[in-house]
Order: C-alpha cells, then structure tokens, then sequence
C-alpha cells in the first residue's frame, strides 16, 4: 500500500483529484444543472474550496468546462464529456485489470 500512495505523491494530488472530480461529473448528475464548487465539495468531502477552486480553473483553461456566466455554475463541454468517458474506458480496459493482477501477485 505504500508504494500506491508514494505513487500518487509522485503523480501529484491535483491531478489524482482532477480524475475524481471527472468520475464523479460523468455520473450525470450535473448534465442538466450544471455543478458548483460546494457540490464537488459535498461529495469528495476532504478537500478544501480553494483546492476545489483551483482544480476548476485548471479544468476551465483546458476546456474541459466552462461557467455559466453570472452564476457560480460549470457544465461539462463536448470536449469534456468525451475526454471522460475516454478516461474512463481507458481506466476500466486497462488500470482495473493490472491493479487486479498486481493485488494477486502479491
């Protein structure tokens, strides 16, 4: 278990919590009302709102989703939905598999 979470400090929290973030936008709960900071904050429960903030500015540059204007609201973009769901199937064809054969090995 050590070497996994040396791994994610290696990796680097922010881009472990961008994963999270895209898993819990893909569920479809924010597909027609879009989602705030406070809703990710309500579901992911340990990280603060600058680090939530942050992480949203991040996603905004890259196009990944883009605010609502006057409201404190984000939506996925096409270019997000697709570039999750491609994470996703990445993560479930390739990662849960090797996790699984490593997990037995051991």
């Amino acid at each position: 278990m050590t070497t996994v979470f040396a791994a994610l400090q290696e990796y680097g929290l922010m881009t472990v919590l961008a994963g999270v973030v895209v898993y819990i936008l893909c569920r479809g709960e924010f597909f027609i009302h879009g989602f705030r900071n406070r809703s990710l904050r309500e579901r992911l429960g340990r990280f603060r709102s600058s680090q939530i903030s942050r992480l949203l500015k991040r996603l905004r540059l890259h196009g990944i989703i883009k605010k609502i204007g006057r409201t404190y609201k984000y939506y996925l973009t096409e270019l997000g939905r697709h570039v999750a769901v491609a994470g996703l199937t990445l993560k479930n064809l390739f990662l849960v598999p090797e996790f699984a054969a490593a997990a037995l090995a051991h």
